[in-house]
C-alpha cells in the first residue's frame, strides 16, 4: 500500500488554519507576559529595593586587592566592596559599573554571600550597553549576614549598587513569533499529514518551501557575519568597523595579490627585512625565534621575495575585479559570505539532484530534514564567524566543489552517454577545475567525477557498437572535449603560475611559508612521524567529542592530546562522526547488496573515501585546524544522507510502523546535528562573537533561558 496518497495539500481549511495560529499566537502573547517574566513577577513581591551604598544600616567596606581581612592569608586578586549587617533576605543585586576603558565590553563580577545556611559565590559577567545584565540573581536562602561584591577588573568603577531591585520586565517579541511559528508546525504538520507527501521538485509550494528554507540558512550566515565582527552598532558593544580592509594600516594578503599584478608582477610588493634575508634556515619558526627573524606572518618566502600560497582563483574572479570596478578593496569577510552563499545554493541542488536520481518516492519531510542537515552539515558556520584569508579559500573551494559535482550529476542525470547534457559537463569541469585553484587539497573532489560518469561509460559498452555510427562518435568525442577542456586550460594556467613563481608546476608555496607550521619542515619530520601525525589527526577530524556546557552556544569543541612529539598545528575541533546524521553512513555496508541501493553505492564509497583522504592530506600537510574541517564535513554528509533515504525505503517495506521510527529517527538526528554544528560554529576558533559582540551572545541566552 502506497502511504503517499495525495499528490497536493489540502488547502481549503485556509480558515481554519488561520484560526488556529491566531489562537496560538494569543496564547504565546500571554505566556510571554507571564511564564517568561517569571523573573520580574518573583522578584516584584521581594523585601524592598535598597540603595546599598547609602544605606546606612550597612557596613560598607571598599577592601582594596593589597588586604583583606576577611582571608587574611589570601592575597586578594580583585577590588572587594563588603557590607555587612544586613539581615534580611536578598532575591537579586543591581550593579551599575562605570566603564573607565570604552575598550572593555564586558567584564566578570562575583557575588559571595553567607546566608543563614551556606556560603555561596556567583559569578556573573556583566556586558556593556547590555541593561538587563546588570541584574544578578542570588538565590539566597534566608536572611544574609554579609555580602562581598568582587568585581574582576580594576579598570572598572562601581556607581551604584541595590539589594532587591525589581527585574526588569521585557516583553521579547521575536520569542512571541518563534514559538508561534514553531507550534503551528507541529499542529498543522499532524493535522494536515505532511508525511504523506513525496517530494516533487515541479510543485510550487515544494519550490518556495526549499527557498525558504536555503534563503534562512544564508540569512543566519549573515548575521553571524555581521556579529562576529566589530561592527559597533550595538550601543555599547563595539568600536569603529574593523573588517573594512580600506582603513589605515589594512593589508590584507589577497589584496596584496592584486596589487602585485596590476602592477604585473607576481610577487608581492613588500621589502623583505634584512634578517630575513640573511637568514639561514628562514623557513624554521624555532630559528626565526632564536635569531630574532622579522618576516610577516604566513606569506610565502622564496629567493628573496614574498608570494602568496593562497589560491589565486578568489582574486582573479573576485577580488580583482572588485578593486577595478570601485576602486576599493574587498574585504575577506565579505568575500566569504559571498562564496558561502554561492556554496549554500550548490548544496541545494546537488542534494535536489541526488534525490531525483537516487530516490523514487521519498517523503518530502525528509527530503528537506536532509537539505537543511546539508546546509548546516556544510560547516559553513565555522568559517563565516572568523572570515580571514584562510576561510577565503575555504569557502571558495567548497563552493566550486559543490557546483561542479552538480553539474556532473546533472549532465549524466539518464546516465546514458545518448542523453548527456554537454553544456553541463563543460560546467562542471570549469567549477571543479577551478576549486583547485581556491585549495589544491580540492582536486580529491575531481576523483569523483569517474565514479560519476561510470554508469554512463558502461552505456557505452561495447565500444565498437557505440562507434557505430558518425553521430555517436561525434557525440562521445564532444562530451570528452567539452569534461577535458576546462580541466586542461586552468590546469595549464595554475601550472604555469605555479612554475612563474616557484619553478615548479606542482608547487602552490606551501612548502615555503613563513609560519609555524611550514610543509617543508614538518614533512620531514620522518615516515613514522608522519604516521603518528596522520593516526592522531583523523582521529581528531572524525572522533573527538565535544563538551556540554549550561549557558549559550551549550557546545564547545576541546582539544585532544596529542600523542607525538613533533611540529602539528591544532586547535580545537569536532569530529565528523559524532555528528549524529552521519551515522547512517554504516547502513551502506548492510544495504549494498539491496537492488535500490546498488545504484548510489559507488557515490556513497567513493564520496566517503574522499572525505577521509582531505582530512588526511590536511593533517600531514599542517595538522588538525578547525576550519579545515569544512573541505571534507559536505563530503561525508551527502553519501550519509544517501544512506538515511536508502535506510528508510528498506523500512517501508517493513510497513508503515516501520517507516515512521526511522523517520522520526531521522528528525531527531538532523535536530541534534544542527545543535552541534551551529553552537560550535557560532564560537568559532576564536569566539569573535564573545569578544566583539558579547551582548548577542547574552541576548540569545536571555531570549532560550528565561529562568
Amino acid at each position: 500500500m502506497n502511504e503517499f496518497t495525495n499528490p497536493t495539500p489540502k488547502f481549503s481549511k485556509f480558515p481554519t488554519v488561520c484560526i488556529t495560529v491566531l489562537v496560538i499566537y494569543l496564547i504565546m502573547i500571554v505566556s510571554e507576559a507571564s511564564v517568561f517574566n517569571i523573573r520580574h513577577w518573583t522578584t516584584r513581591f521581594s523585601h524592598p529595593a535598597v540603595n546599598a551604598l547609602e544605606y546606612e544600616g550597612y557596613n560598607v567596606e571598599k577592601l582594596t586587592p593589597e588586604w583583606n581581612p576577611h582571608y587574611q592569608n589570601w592575597n586578594v586578586r580583585y577590588p572587594e566592596i563588603r557590607f555587612t549587617g544586613i539581615r534580611h533576605p536578598i532575591r537579586t543585586v543591581f550593579v551599575m559599573p562605570q566603564f573607565n576603558d570604552p575598550d572593555i565590553k564586558r567584564f566578570y563580577l562575583s557575588v559571595r554571600h553567607h546566608d543563614q545556611s551556606n556560603i555561596m559565590t556567583h559569578t556573573a559577567v556583566i556586558i556593556n550597553g547590555y541593561y538587563p545584565s546588570y541584574y544578578i540573581p542570588i538565590g539566597a536562602m534566608g536572611d544574609v549576614e554579609y555580602l562581598n561584591i568582587i568585581i574582576h577588573d580594576s579598570r572598572i568603577d562601581i556607581q551604584s549598587i541595590y539589594f532587591n531591585e525589581t527585574f526588569p520586565w521585557t516583553f521579547q517579541w521575536i520569542r512571541v513569533w518563534v514559538l508561534t511559528f514553531v507550534v503551528s508546525l507541529v499542529l498543522l504538520w499532524k493535522k494536515f499529514g505532511f508525511n504523506r507527501f513525496s517530494f516533487n521538485p515541479q510543485l510550487v509550494w515544494q519550490k518556495n518551501i526549499n527557498a525558504s528554507v536555503v534563503t534562512s540558512y544564508i540569512l543566519l550566515l549573515l548575521l553571524i557575519m555581521i556579529f562576529s565582527v566589530n561592527i559597533g552598532f550595538i550601543p555599547g558593544s563595539g568600536n569603529e568597523i574593523e573588517w573594512n580592509p580600506n582603513t589605515d594600516g589594512y593589508r590584507g594578503i589577497n589584496n596584496l595579490v592584486v596589487e602585485a599584478l596590476l602592477m604585473g608582477q607576481l610577487n608581492l610588493d613588500i621589502e623583505p627585512h634584512y634578517s630575513l634575508l640573511n637568514a639561514s634556515n628562514p623557513h624554521s619558526f624555532a630559528y626565526r625565534l632564536a635569531n630574532w627573524v622579522h618576516a610577516p606572518w604566513d606569506h610565502v618566502f622564496f629567493e628573496g621575495r614574498f608570494f602568496s600560497y593562497f589560491g589565486i582563483v578568489p582574486v582573479v574572479i573576485l577580488f580583482l575585479p572588485y578593486f577595478r570596478l570601485s576602486g576599493e578593496h574587498m574585504s575577506p569577510t565579505m568575500a566569504t559570505f559571498i562564496f558561502s552563499t554561492f556554496g549554500a545554493v550548490g548544496i541545494y541542488f546537488l542534494w535536489k539532484e541526488l534525490t531525483k536520481k537516487y530516490f523514487s518516492n521519498l517523503p518530502y519531510t525528509l527530503f528537506v530534514a536532509g537539505l537543511i542537515a546539508a546546509l548546516v552539515g556544510s560547516n559553513l558556520t565555522l568559517v563565516i564567524v572568523r572570515a580571514f584569508q584562510y576561510e577565503v579559500a575555504i569557502s571558495s573551494a567548497l563552493s566550486f566543489s559543490v557546483w561542479g559535482l552538480f553539474f556532473i550529476f546533472r549532465a549524466v542525470r539518464n546516465d546514458s552517454y545518448l542523453r548527456i547534457e554537454t553544456r553541463f559537463l563543460f560546467y562542471g569541469g570549469v567549477c571543479l577545475a577551478l576549486a583547485v585553484g581556491c585549495r589544491p587539497t580540492m582536486i580529491l573532489s575531481s576523483f569523483l567525477v569517474p565514479i560519476i560518469l561510470w554508469p554512463t561509460i558502461r552505456s557505452c559498452l561495447p565500444l565498437r557498437e557505440a562507434f557505430g555510427s558518425a553521430a555517436s562518435r561525434k557525440a562521445i568525442g564532444f562530451n570528452i572535449l567539452a569534461l577535458a577542456t576546462p580541466y586542461a586550460v586552468i590546469g595549464a594556467a595554475l601550472a604555469w603560475y605555479n612554475f612563474a613563481r616557484f619553478g615548479s608546476i606542482f608547487e602552490f608555496g606551501a612548502n615555503y611559508q613563513i609560519t609555524a607550521e611550514n610543509v617543508g619542515m614538518v614533512t620531514q619530520t620522518g615516515v613514522l612521524s608522519n604516521l603518528r601525525r596522520v593516526f592522531d589527526g583523523v582521529f581528531s577530524f572524525l572522533f573527538s567529542n565535544f563538551q556540554l556546557r549550561p549557558y549559550i552556544p551549550f557546545v564547545f569543541a576541546h582539544h585532544t592530546p596529542i600523542l607525538f612529539t613533533g611540529h602539528m598545528a591544532r586547535t580545537a575541533t569536532i569530529g565528523a562522526f559524532v555528528i549524529p546524521i552521519t551515522w547512517f553512513l554504516p547502513a551502506a555496508f548492510f544495504l549494498h547488496k539491496k537492488s535500490p541501493a546498488r545504484k548510489a553505492m559507488p557515490v556513497i564509497i567513493g564520496m566517503a573515501v574522499m572525505g577521509v583522504l582531505i582530512a588526511v592530506l590536511s593533517t600531514v600537510l599542517i595538522g588538525v585546524l578547525a576550519r579545515y574541517s569544512v573541505d571534507f564535513f559536505w563530503l561525508l554528509v551527502f553519501p550519509s544522507l544517501i544512506c538515511m533515504g536508502l535506510v528508510y525505503n528498506e523500512a517501508r517495506k517493513l510497513g508503515d510502523g516501520v517507516a515512521k521510527i526511522i523517520r522520526n529517527i531521522v528528525f531527531v538526528a538532523v535536530g541534534i546535528s544542527c545543535f552541534i554544528i551551529i553552537g560550535w560554529g557560532l564560537t568559532g576558533e576564536e569566539n569573535l562573537i564573545w569578544r566583539y559582540n558579547p551582548v548577542v551572545m547574552r541576548f540569545l541566552a536571555d531570549l532560550i533561558l528565561f529562568f
